[in-house]
């Protein structure tokens, strides 16, 4: 281990511990990235912290389902907290009921990160004058304009995996890194 003297120093692995992010807690939605092998298809995801031990020294517990009982570990090098990406200025997103009857279903649109908390954003009610910040688990991302729910759409003009132009499937949910991307089920997967 080096420390911050720039000193070389050596422990027992059960003697070290892993600073974890501040402010992550059971609960708290996390980013997934840089996954590798069959998790892969993961990238960009936000899932919610299920414990913060896991078999890892140096990772966490996560559901990689909403509404899921199994959690998975993941290594903390493959999280970003507070989730970063996505949150562009103008980008549409659709409010938790959790917020309350007043706010809760209401759609609204990103205005900037709230300085004072990076787990939360300011948001701009759309048909209103009301500004709030909301925390990351508090929203969803909407679909880019035109596109809905379960709707077939064919894929074309891809250059990552060319073999998938010209094969059907059906429109999932928004991105949750890039607005201009939709995630589409292909034969029973997400592909973003």
């Amino acid at each position: 281990v080096k420390l911050d003297t720039g000193m070389d120093a050596h422990f027992k692995r059960g003697n070290l511990h892993f600073l974890l992010p501040q402010g992550l807690k059971v609960g708290s939605k996390v980013e997934l990235r840089e996954l590798q092998g069959r998790r892969k298809h993961l990238n960009g995801e936000l899932v919610e912290v299920a414990a913060l031990a896991s078999p890892y020294p140096d990772g966490i517990m996560v559901f990689l389902q909403a509404g899921s009982e199994e959690a998975k570990s993941v290594h903390l090098r493959n999280i970003e907290y507070p989730p970063s990406a996505g949150a562009q200025k103008g980008r549409r997103l659709l409010l938790s009921w959790a917020l309350g009857p007043l706010r809760g279903g209401k759609k609204a649109r990103v205005k900037c990160p709230d300085e004072e908390d990076a787990s939360r954003i300011y948001v701009k009610l759309e048909g209103v004058k009301d500004e709030l910040s909301v925390a990351i688990s508090d929203f969803e991302w909407l679909l880019p304009e035109g596109f809905t729910p379960r709707a077939k759409v064919k894929l074309r003009d891809l250059v990552g995996k060319p073999e998938l132009n010209g094969v059907e499937g059906l429109v999932l949910k928004a991105s949750q890194m890039d607005p201009d991307k939709i995630v589409v089920e292909l034969g029973g997967q997400g592909v973003g």
